[in-house]
């Protein structure tokens, strides 16, 4: 019971984290809109591909092999064990992430000149290469904390940078306008630089207190095999994103040109592509902050769960991952469904962007599922076998891009996404029943949550042909039918048991576990 709390406050402290995040990115978004202009912005958003390339390279498939490796150490009570593969990780990360830095910054201009065809990057990919290495270190000192299940400290790290990254941009800003001066996109970088070193140095505080007061001696003999390990585990999930991450570029490139051979222009391509990658996707992806902070925490969970052999508490974590990321992703679809159109209008003044918001709330159940089996995976030490089904999804997405947008326009491209997500979370699911840890209630996972779901949209369009709420505004009807069907499907999810509200003692959740 006490360790089933744990993982779900820490769920529920990153969820609320990333809720937070996004709101502040959403602003944040705003003001860089009015403040460097469309044209600075697009910029700005031209060269994050080439950094997620940079970060699947020297980081990304480390921090979940030191999150599983850790958290494995501490579920036989080896803390210096689980110490040496930190020391030994964040090494390792330095190393690469130094290179990378210094292959961005001596080749940006190359890069900028012939692939990008955009000179004004070069200063904003050489001001951002220094942040790699901090970075990365900051988020192998993330997996120290996700895999000791104490998911505060990277709560607090992670709304601190935000809030600093928003107050150096502001500040930036200002300066240039008191020197006279055209704010740019390097504001932007400026203010990212920022935060991303302040959250390295505020995990560092606390981690160097933690390993001194374990009393914890650096030990160069144990690197040879905690590196080993690291990299045999390290090593097929960097290849899965690096080859998602050049699969997704690729895709960016290809819907606006095959969104030109359906007969769109140029100007119109762009702008249905931006549509669904700017509005429609987005607020898809808003719930799933959920969803990927229960990944977060199975990760270590399930992996410590396997060292000792406890097939059967495995078993029920995937049981309640499937019946959660189902029951959340039936009550999407049922808001995006319903109020698609009405949202479209509100957020982004933009009729498109409610059809296709309606559409892929066909996507909602699996996109939500997707990301909590994949944390599973990693922690069962399906590594090879998560890139393989990932990237053999990615592929069928890409292959609808170039085979069924030039045909049939957009529907192609969407029709893409849920067939990614669909195909994942089918082959996610077939590795969990043969390992013999699948358990699926189609009763309380699927069947209620559809009913409840149907009875929420009665009572929602009850509720709105009352002659009283019809004469309100259009923003005064979407709200009114957003509350009443969340209060009746949770209302209902709560009577019938599908929810629960478990007694959280937050004294257990806010230090480190040194034992």
């Amino acid at each position: 019971m006490i360790k089933q709390q744990r993982l779900v406050t820490g769920a529920l402290l990153l969820t609320a984290a990333g809720f937070a995040g996004r709101l502040i990115g959403f602003f944040y978004k705003i003001f860089l809109s009015h403040a460097i202009g469309a044209q600075g912005l697009g910029i700005y958003q031209m060269i994050f591909p080439l950094f997620s390339l940079a970060y699947a390279l020297c980081v990304s498939g480390i921090q979940t092999a030191l999150t599983r490796c850790i958290s494995e150490r501490k579920a036989v009570r080896d803390l210096k064990g689980a110490q040496d593969f930190l020391i030994a990780g964040c090494l390792f990360t330095l190393l690469l992430s130094l290179a990378v830095f210094a292959a961005l910054y001596l080749g940006c201009e190359w890069f900028c000149l012939n692939i990008l065809k955009q000179p004004a990057c070069i200063p904003l990919i050489k001001l951002m290469a220094w942040t790699i290495p901090f970075g990365a270190l900051h988020i192998c000192m993330v997996s120290w904390y996700f895999a000791s299940q104490n998911t505060c400290l990277p709560s607090v790290a992670q709304l601190l940078e935000q809030l600093i990254r928003v107050s150096a941009s502001l500040i930036f800003w200002r300066l240039m306008l008191q020197k006279g001066m055209e704010p740019t996109p390097i504001l932007a970088v400026a203010g990212t630089a920022v935060s991303e070193v302040f959250s390295f140095a505020f995990l560092l505080f606390f981690l160097q207190k933690d390993l001194r007061a374990d009393g914890y001696r650096i030990r160069p003999s144990s690197w040879k095999h905690c590196l080993t390990h690291i990299v045999l585990l390290a090593a097929p999930l960097t290849a899965n994103r690096l080859f998602l991450n050049l699969l997704r570029s690729a895709e960016s490139l290809l819907i606006p040109l095959s969104l030109q051979q359906y007969g769109l222009s140029s100007a119109d391509a762009l702008s249905v592509y931006g549509i669904l990658t700017g509005m429609a996707l987005p607020l898809l992806l808003f719930p799933s902050a959920i969803t990927q902070s229960f990944s977060v925490v199975l990760l270590p969970a399930v992996s410590g769960s396997r060292t000792k052999g406890e097939t059967c508490r495995i078993a029920l974590m995937v049981e309640r991952t499937l019946r959660g990321g189902l029951l959340l992703g039936v009550y999407c679809f049922g808001v995006f469904f319903t109020c698609g159109d009405s949202l479209g209008m509100l957020l982004f003044h933009n009729a498109q962007a409610g059809v296709m918001i309606r559409v892929l709330a066909l996507l909602c159940p699996f996109l939500y599922l997707s990301a909590s089996l994949s944390g599973i995976l990693h922690g069962l030490g399906k590594t090879s076998h998560f890139f393989l089904y990932s990237l053999t999804a990615q592929t069928l997405r890409l292959l609808c891009v170039l085979l069924l947008t030039p045909r049939i326009g957009i529907i192609g491209c969407l029709l893409g996404i849920m067939g990614n997500e669909l195909l994942l979370v089918i082959l996610c699911s077939f590795t969990l029943s043969r390992e013999g840890v699948l358990r699926f209630s189609a009763k309380n996972a699927l069947i209620r949550p559809v009913f409840f779901l149907i009875l929420s949209v009665g009572c929602s369009r009850f509720v709105s042909s009352l002659p009283f709420w019809n004469r309100r505004n259009l923003l005064w009807q979407t709200g009114i039918s957003l509350c009443v069907i969340t209060l009746t499907y949770c209302g209902l999810s709560l009577a019938f048991g599908l929810i629960h509200l478990p007694k959280i003692r937050p004294r257990m959740y806010f230090h480190v576990d040194k034992k």
